[in-house]
């Protein structure tokens, strides 16, 4: 593999800082009165809308990952126009794990509406989403694909010869390094399709666990007590609405 390059073209704090500003944009835009969460992020018809909400929550943990293709094309021509392949591939293949997503939801919420016992008690499949994220979290596949969305240089090595197209590289980097990303978060972002009215909320709180659990130094230590803490939930959601019904 062709050593990495300091990049003298693009600096990094420049992709550093494009990413923030639209990871900030998508916020906002999630927040406009006009969006659709309101009604809950199973109901989004349009991928656009689920597009947005990976901009905003997943983009930010990416970081490693685009700032380590910047050293890889730094010096090469277009290097913004490069990262930003690797930026749309990522958000490209999570835009395809959201239609999955939401025509789960879609499914199970239409077998729910023929269950009568489910639809008074909506929370109930929250809460089981909730459950299956928790149980998730303590799973090999989490830990695996944690270790590999932590480490993105691997993926360089695995995939980067530096003599091919380096947009096809570039891509190939993005796809392998979202798919271990979708392998780590997909429990946790499952949770936020099934949300409902609350789902704005729910949004912020899981982009911030998920960006802790990849970025920080210690962020490792957080899996097993957000697991504990989403099965303590779960249990919890699920008891108030069988009580309250």
């Amino acid at each position: 593999m062709t050593a990495l390059s300091p990049g003298l073209r693009l600096p990094a704090r420049a992709v550093t800082w494009v990413v923030l500003v639209v990871a900030a944009l998508a916020w906002v835009s999630l927040t406009l009165p006009s969006g659709h969460h309101g009604h809950g992020l199973a109901t989004w018809s349009a991928l656009g809308g689920w597009a947005v909400m990976v901009v905003a929550m997943m983009l930010p943990p990416a970081l490693p990952m685009l700032t380590m293709l910047r050293a890889l094309v730094g010096r090469r021509r277009l290097p913004m126009l490069l990262v930003g392949v690797g930026a749309v591939t990522y958000v490209g293949i999570w835009t395809v794990v959201g239609a999955v997503l939401l025509c789960a939801a879609a499914a199970v919420q239409m077998v729910a509406g023929q269950v009568p016992w489910l639809g008074a008690h909506p929370a109930v499949l929250t809460g089981a989403a909730m459950l299956i994220a928790g149980v998730y979290q303590f799973s090999p596949v989490k830990d695996a694909c944690l270790t590999a969305c932590r480490s993105p240089r691997s993926f360089a090595v695995a995939h980067w010869r530096g003599v091919n197209s380096p947009a096809t590289e570039t891509a190939t980097i993005a796809a392998t390094y979202a798919m271990s990303c979708v392998g780590c978060c997909v429990a946790l972002m499952g949770v936020s399709v099934t949300a409902a009215g609350a789902a704005l909320p729910v949004m912020v709180l899981l982009a911030v666990v998920m960006a802790a659990e990849r970025l920080l130094v210690r962020g490792r230590r957080l899996v097993r007590p957000v697991g504990f803490a989403l099965l303590a939930g779960a249990i919890a959601l699920v008891a108030g609405s069988l009580l309250a019904g």
